[in-house]
């Protein structure tokens, strides 16, 4: 007998695994009786050294609890219908990529509201090297049936051929833009309404020598956004006044710095009078050419900016901030996976609206 022990509990992967199926199938309901210890043992053909390791496997997961004397029964909350996964394929470190917008999602992910009952964990790492705690936690997560529903912070194309995005029964949405490769449902920030209003602001300040500063992750799309809205409301913008900046680390600060102070060179009369910036990582430089070129924010030259709302104002700087509600966006995430577990209809695209403040 002691020579088969370590073959027996070789196998209570296995069993968990089907009692475990049993219990995501319906078949062992919340809150209904998992046979006795002995029964399981008898069931299956183990030992009972071997069935406690199983119990205490599903009980470690939450899909069991044992209530004394009384036994042990499914959780009336069990992971695959109460556990929330919110996945980031990067480490905030990684500062070619994290940006404002990142940060706002990790934010808001962090104080996310569920639905009564659930709980929720943020996932970070995208690739097979990750380690443990990263990407193979996810993994293992998703593999074991820990998983409700799973939010993808950007384009999950990083999950790609792995269970993440493979193993089916399980709700995702993804923030993202237009994706050709997959059908999960989408929330993102409507840009084209945030170009409409903010082009009606700028109408609505009477300023009409504008210049634009886009990232450079926006320049496939190219200009014709920008030379659309503009015209749409008499403007003329010059293409020079239109200007790309990096958001990357290292020093694309120092460089979005530098265009902005060559736009506001020369004559006052000759330079923009508003600045218009389409992406929130690029405002503290774009503000530090401002006044390297000796103008005045809100004054010499007025401000309009995208913002990730809640993101706290720049001290002291009077600003247009238009943008978006992060954690309502977050919100509408977690809306579109709750109904895609009732079995409701979901959009494939959500667009959430711009809101707007003004400090001057």
């Amino acid at each position: 007998m002691k020579l088969l022990e370590p073959r027996l509990h070789a196998k209570w992967p296995q069993v968990a695994s089907e009692v475990r199926r049993r219990i995501v199938s319906g078949e062992l309901p919340p809150g209904s009786r998992l046979p006795t210890r002995p029964q399981l043992s008898k069931q299956f053909g183990i030992s009972e050294g071997t069935t406690q390791a199983v119990l205490d496997e599903l009980s470690r997961a939450r899909f069991i609890e044992t209530r004394g004397r009384h036994g042990t029964f499914v959780t009336k909350h069990p992971p695959h219908l109460s556990h929330y996964g919110i996945a980031f394929p990067w480490e905030p470190a990684h500062e070619n990529y994290w940006s404002k917008f990142h940060t706002a999602i990790r934010r808001a992910a962090e104080g996310i509201g569920l639905p009564p009952n659930c709980d929720s964990t943020i996932y970070v790492g995208a690739q097979e090297e990750d380690s443990q705690q990263n990407f193979q936690r996810l993994r293992r997560d998703v593999e074991t049936d820990r998983v409700a529903g799973l939010i993808f912070a950007t384009a999950p194309y990083s999950y790609q051929n792995t269970p993440v995005l493979d193993r089916p029964g399980i709700p995702r949405v993804a923030i993202m833009d237009e994706a050709e490769y997959t059908t999960m449902p989408r929330v993102y920030p409507d840009f084209a309404q945030w170009y409409r209003q903010a082009f009606d602001r700028i109408i609505v300040t009477g300023r009409r020598r504008v210049a634009v500063l886009l990232p450079t992750s926006s320049a496939h799309n190219g200009d014709g956004i920008i030379f659309h809205e503009a015209a749409a409301r008499g403007l003329t913008i010059p293409r020079h006044w239109i200007q790309y900046a990096a958001v990357q680390a290292g020093e694309a600060p120092a460089l979005t710095e530098r265009s902005v102070q060559l736009l506001l060179s020369g004559h006052a009369d000759e330079r923009p009078d508003l600045l218009l910036i389409t992406d929130d990582n690029l405002l503290e430089p774009a503000i530090e050419g401002i006044v390297a070129a000796g103008a005045r924010v809100g004054h010499d030259v007025l401000v309009i900016t995208h913002c990730n709302f809640p993101w706290p104002k720049t001290a002291g700087v009077p600003l247009i901030r238009l943008g978006f509600d992060v954690p309502a966006m977050v919100r509408l995430c977690v809306e579109s996976i709750t109904k895609q577990r009732q079995g409701e209809p979901v959009p494939a695209t959500t667009l959430l609206p711009p809101v707007w403040e003004e400090s001057l």
